[in-house]
């Protein structure tokens, strides 16, 4: 049996790290911002290309997300613009980045990061950092779909794979995947049991409305 639990509803009023489940986070000096209006929080990246802001699960409320049991996320999004011209990593000429991604990694840090554009959703490729070679972070498994009608999603995490729908359509499924080849002052990739929502790139930007956001675990608590 599980229960739903609730990181963040916007009618509760606010922004999402004002109801206690989510952190939110920008780079450095960024000019990210983020505001609550119409009824959603709207977060800005698009002032300046190379800030990432977004929201993390609060590690003191993290449950543990065991993907052999399964877990979802449940979110409601919608994308208003989004850039990621700069971002082809392996020149096939098309970008490897997104204005707005989300981030799921299990117990065992195996888990999927998605990217979503104005007109398809995709997958974060894993393998090795460094070119030639390098696969990290390149689009893997996308499907055309558009994300500029606010839409409610959701992200099942089960054994080895993932599947992302939204009212009741599957959109994209794949394998999990194993992201700590990533290098970084800040790796998020080690970290088990995370969850993120946001621009999480320097080479992307978006203007998003979120709305909700919340957390299906197998004996996990609601709210």
């Amino acid at each position: 049996m599980s229960d739903r639990w609730v990181l963040y509803h916007a009618e509760r009023g606010g922004t999402p790290d004002s109801q206690g489940q989510l952190l939110y986070r920008s780079s450095p000096e960024a000019q990210a911002t983020q505001t609550f209006v119409g009824g959603a929080t709207v977060l800005d990246t698009s002032a300046n290309i190379h800030d990432a802001a977004g929201y993390f699960l609060h590690p003191r409320v993290a449950p543990v997300l065991d993907r052999r049991a399964g877990y979802a996320l449940h979110f409601t999004v919608q994308l208003l613009a989004e850039d990621h011209a700069p971002s082809d990593k392996n020149g096939d000429g098309s970008g490897d980045r997104a204005g707005f991604s989300v981030i799921a990694l299990s117990s065992d840090t195996r888990g999927i990061e998605l990217g979503f554009w104005l007109d398809q959703v995709w997958a974060q490729e894993q393998g090795a950092a460094e070119p030639p070679a390098g696969t990290l972070f390149t689009r893997a498994e996308h499907a055309r779909f558009d994300t500029s009608r606010m839409a409610s999603y959701t992200l099942m995490v089960r054994d080895d794979a993932y599947a992302l729908s939204s009212n009741g359509q599957v959109l994209l499924t794949g394998r999990l995947r194993d992201y700590t080849a990533f290098e970084g002052p800040v790796n998020p990739y080690r970290t088990p049991n995370f969850i993120f929502l946001g621009d999480d790139s320097g080479s992307a930007s978006a203007l998003v409305r979120l709305a909700y956001a919340a957390l299906e675990i197998e004996g996990g608590a609601s709210s």
